[in-house]
């Protein structure tokens, strides 16, 4: 492995662990704090990307001892089944930036190189985690388990409790198919006990809905119990007895509906008769009493007379429904007079005004003729002003420009001045970094003099007054290169900010010379006035031009006025000859109108109107041909029938029929009632007895999962240990992990100790997870709590090593070669430390090694094989290794 910028670890670092582990034991030692659980770190960082311990921060991973610009990186070469692999990383830091200054952050990377021949480079670290996992055959937290046994933790397997112990092995002993196998059964389990539910549940249903439906036509406390056939064979017999009462009611209602139509006969007999005389009485009420006292032969008589006179009234009716459209056309002929009378006045009076129409076109036209000709002018005038105003903008533009430029030059100067100033305090202070490390060196040099051996500068064998070494933190090379560095950098920042200054002084010059040379073009023109002349200017020339386009209207309009002389002259003659015309149209329709209107008043004697004289005959004529009508129906009506009596027979006849009627349909609903529950209940009953059929199946074809099922899950009695599959599988892994564990803590406690699985606890996942030591010297069993601090450890060690060799197994003989185990030896003493060694020794035999982490100075004297991590001379050099006894 080569490491460098981690932990302690300042610069590069390199360990040869295949030397190291040929004699199987191999020590990795030095002071506390230098960095020897670093190197544990590292393997980790190196395979998994994080840290040997379970609450280790990645983040601690970069040593502080580095600079920004120094790197931080792990690269790892170990074989996998006689693969060789090479994995390099290194975490996320903060770095120096390739250009300009300051730091950025270097992101996480990671490179795995397989020399199989086959195998392309990885980057991602995803797909090299997954890679290692299945070449591994462990995960992170099975390696910090079963290879690297972290400072602090690698006891507390052994002090856990049941349940925390049942998470830990559950998590390094794979029993993913014993964990599937657990949640299928009782999945199916769970699936069988919803089938058996539904069924109940269907089963229920039907009986539910049964009984809802004949409790409609039963009694509901004789449904609350009974089964369904029972109530098919009540609601069959409601069928039954509805039927024959039914039957039994057909001769009542047949009776009343007879009686019924006899009354109802009886009643508008009574009631013909009377309307018939009532209406003979009305009919003669409304005639003249000598009218009404005729028998029908003069009734007859006297119509036909009524018939004459009212057709000797039509031609008269006739004149005066017209008397509306006769005044129309009066009004018509009227406001025909006045319109043309209106329109030859207008016609006339627009010919006289056409005279002064002619002399106002002349005039305007000579007018605009004139403005005309100044158009030219008036154009050359506003040009002129437009680009005076054009040359006050460009001067108001060189002003601001003016101002901008000084306040440009009055900040390159202050720029320039301060980097003049940075430029001296930088190589003042590389100046005086350099004096400093000239003098600590010079006091370094010092402290090398003997009096009596030559000076190695002067060469001098006296040494009177030797340089004295200050209090002063001592200034590396480093530090005198980046003062030096910062000064050629200020030197360059002056040289930039000398010629911005340069270039706003010419800037400057430049704006002032364009602005010199404008002023002298125009002069102290003001901006106000210059814009009114120009405002008027414009206006002018708007003015002149709008009279050049209007003369060519003028002129048509001007011929428009001619022809408009002509034709309204024209139009004065035609009107008066209009006139003329309709003034003797209405003189005559009136003289007309006036003389049909005497003739027809002669005619109509003593009548208001013909019309109203009509509307009286012919009243009378209908209340005549009533009375004939009244005379003619009551001809064949009987007399002595009193309706009110006839009135309240007929009404009791109808009660009678309503009621019976009202007996039938409740009878009929009664009867429909029933018959329509039996179909439905008979229904209900199919489905109930299908479904207890059904329930019956289910409960046997489901018992023998639903069993099995809490079995699995502890839920049954007959589990009579509540164990879980899973749990029962990691206790018996656990069985053999202690088994093996015994094996090593037989040859560590020299024969006095061994270990036993406690069962005797119950009732839950994790019963059964106890550990006990059995003390072959006493022949008893003690809770691991009561072993020494020396005794912990080993006991500890030999169940981490247990657990390894079970776990060997159980992932397919995966070859775990090399173990570390980080502190916990200077609990031994020296002999129970001698056994331990040659315990972990012996395990060379098996094709392992091991790998003690340490700061006991007597381990060095059992283990030749070593890595020695050495501080620094000085904090900032960092630790560094070095291999021995190889």
């Amino acid at each position: 492995m080569e490491f460098c910028g981690i932990g302690p670890f300042r610069g590069p670092q390199s360990i040869d662990f295949d030397a190291l582990t040929a004699s199987g034991l191999f020590l990795i030692e030095g002071p506390t704090g230098s960095g020897k659980t670093t190197i544990i770190d590292a393997i980790v960082f190196a395979l998994y990307g994080s840290l040997s311990g379970a609450e280790s921060d990645a983040g601690r991973l970069r040593s502080h001892l580095c600079g920004p610009d120094e790197p931080t990186e792990v690269s790892l070469t170990f074989s996998v089944d006689g693969i060789r692999h090479t994995i390099t990383r290194n975490p996320a830091y903060e770095r120096l930036k390739a250009r300009g200054s300051g730091t950025t952050s270097e992101r996480a990377r990671q490179t795995l190189i397989v020399d199989d021949g086959a195998t392309p480079s990885m980057r991602e670290a995803k797909e090299i985690g997954v890679y290692l996992q299945q070449r591994l055959g462990l995960s992170v937290e099975q390696f910090r388990r079963l290879v690297v046994l972290p400072q602090g933790e690698f006891d507390a397997l052994l002090r856990a409790k049941p349940t925390d112990r049942y998470r830990t092995l559950a998590s390094l002993i794979d029993d993913r198919m014993l964990e599937r196998v657990q949640d299928e059964l009782k999945r199916s389990a769970d699936e069988a006990a919803q089938a058996r539910s539904d069924a109940i549940a269907r089963l229920e249903k039907a009986v539910t809905m049964g009984r809802q439906r004949a409790s409609e036509v039963l009694d509901p406390e004789s449904v609350v119990e009974a089964d369904l056939d029972t109530l098919v064979a009540s609601l069959e017999a409601e069928v039954s007895d509805a039927a024959v009462h039914v039957a039994a009611l057909i001769p009542v209602l047949d009776a009343a509906r007879q009686s019924d139509v006899m009354a109802q006969g009886s009643l508008q007999s009574a009631r013909a008769a009377a309307e018939a005389r009532q209406a003979i009485a009305q009919a003669a009420a409304t005639l003249d009493p000598r009218d009404a006292a005729l028998d029908d032969t003069g009734l007859r008589s006297r119509d036909a007379a009524l018939v004459a006179q009212r057709t000797r009234l039509e031609p008269l009716a006739e004149w005066e429904a017209q008397g509306d459209q006769r005044d129309r056309e009066t009004e018509i002929a009227r406001a025909t007079v006045a319109q043309l009378a209106d329109a030859l006045e207008t016609t006339r009076a627009q010919a006289q005004a056409l005279p002064k129409q002619v002399r106002a076109l002349e005039s305007e036209l000579a007018q605009a003729r004139a403005a005309a000709a100044s158009a030219p002018a008036l154009d050359a005038e506003v040009s002129r002003l437009e680009s005076l105003a054009q040359s006050l903008v460009v001067r108001d533009d060189l002003v601001a420009a003016a101002d901008r430029a000084r306040a440009t030059d009055k900040a390159a100067s202050d720029a320039l001045q301060k980097a003049r100033d940075d430029l001296h305090a930088a190589r003042t202070g590389a100046a005086e970094l350099l004096r400093r490390q000239l003098d600590q060196r010079a006091a370094h040099l010092a402290t090398l003099l003997v009096d009596g051996q030559a000076c190695p500068v002067c060469g001098a064998l006296e040494h009177p007054l030797p340089a004295a070494a200050g209090d002063e933190d001592l200034v590396i090379d480093d530090e005198v290169a980046r003062a030096e560095s910062m000064a050629h950098a200020a030197a360059a920042a002056e040289s930039a900010a000398e010629g911005a200054y340069r270039d706003a002084q010419h800037a400057v010059s430049a704006i002032d010379k364009d602005l010199a040379a404008l002023t002298a073009t125009i002069g102290n023109t003001s901006p106000d006035v210059l814009s009114g002349d120009l405002e008027r200017a414009r206006a002018a020339a708007r003015g002149a031009l709008a009279a050049a386009n209007s003369i060519e209207d003028l002129v048509q309009r001007q011929a428009a006025v001619a022809l408009t002389q002509v034709d309204v002259a024209s139009a004065t003659e035609a009107l008066v000859a209009q006139l003329a015309t309709a003034q003797a149209a209405r003189d005559a329709f009136d003289e007309r109108v006036r003389t049909q209107t005497d003739r027809h008043r002669a005619e109509l004697g003593d009548a208001t109107s013909a019309q109203a004289a009509i509307a009286h005959i012919d009243t009378q004529r209908a209340a005549m041909d009533a009375l004939l009508q009244a005379r003619s129906k009551a001809a064949g009506l009987a007399a002595d029938i009193d309706p009110e009596a006839a009135a309240l027979a007929a009404d009791e006849a109808k009660a009678a029929l309503t009621a019976a009627e009202s007996d039938h349909l409740l009878a009929q609903q009664r009867a429909v009632r029933a018959t329509e529950a039996v179909n439905a209940l008979l229904a209900h009953r199919d489905e109930w007895r299908d479904a207890t059929a059904a329930a019956a199946a289910t409960s046997a074809t489901t018992a023998a999962a639903i069993e099995l099922g809490a079995l699995v899950t502890a839920r049954s009695n007959a589990n009579i240990r509540k164990l879980t599959l899973q749990a029962y599988a990691v206790q018996r892994r656990f069985r053999a992990v202690l088994e093996a564990a015994s094996v090593h803590l037989e040859r560590m406690s020299s024969g006095k100790y061994a270990f036993a699985l406690d069962e005797a606890s119950s009732g839950n996942a994790q019963s059964g997870l106890g550990i006990d030591i059995v003390d072959a010297w006493s022949g008893q069993h003690r809770d691991p709590a009561t072993l020494s601090g020396g005794e912990t450890f080993y006991a500890s060690l030999s169940l981490a090593l247990g657990l390894a060799d079970v776990v060997r197994e159980e992932s397919g003989g995966v070859t775990l070669e090399t173990l570390f185990v980080d502190e916990g030896f200077g609990s031994l003493d020296a002999d129970t430390l001698s056994v331990v060694l040659d315990q972990l020794d012996a395990l060379r035999a098996r094709g392992r090694a091991v790998g003690v982490i340490s700061h006991v100075a007597e381990m060095k004297e059992w283990v030749h094989d070593r890595i020695e991590v050495l501080p620094g001379t000085t904090p900032a050099v960092g630790s560094c290794v070095r291999q021995s006894g190889l």
